[in-house]
């Protein structure tokens, strides 16, 4: 598959499971997205966040799926040839409050405030909200449109 095919590809199945990134309006003003970092986080709960989580699964319906699974559910849906592979997808939390997206090798920097358990990210001016669960020791986001939810490790 061409880069520009698998690119495409990738873009089309994360438009599914992750447009929370373009559709979430959580609103609020926070520091972060205004340019600055975000001096309210507490260390407790800046290090919840800080370091690279990365995609594990996600939630669909309710049932937990493995990514494997996620790409044949997509290659079904959009015949799109993918793999767990193709779910190339990070965010780096930096303990300033900046951190980078990183999806099959194209970085975006975003900025983000915590507040407990749920961080509010900032890409390219859309605010999505993170939500830590500590029984399981993951993040995770929910697509409003969609109600599936991406589940992220460290």
């Amino acid at each position: 598959m061409s880069n520009f095919k698998k690119v495409t590809a990738v873009a089309a199945a994360f438009a599914l499971s992750l447009s929370a990134l373009a559709f979430a309006g959580c609103g609020g003003n926070n520091n972060a997205s205004q340019g600055g970092g975000n001096a309210a986080n507490t260390a407790a709960e800046s290090d919840i966040y800080d370091g690279t989580w990365t995609l594990a699964g996600m939630i669909i319906n309710g049932e937990d799926m493995s990514l494997d699974d996620y790409a044949a559910m997509v290659k079904e849906q959009s015949g799109q040839e993918l793999t767990a592979e193709s779910f190339q997808v990070s965010y780096t939390f930096g303990a300033d409050g900046s951190g980078t997206l990183s999806m099959s090798g194209i970085e975006t920097p975003f900025t983000y405030t915590s507040d407990g358990t749920k961080a509010t990210v900032t890409v390219a001016g859309v605010d999505s909200v993170f939500t830590y669960d500590s029984a399981k020791g993951v993040i995770a986001i929910t697509d409003p449109n969609t109600g599936y939810t991406a589940v992220y490790s460290k």
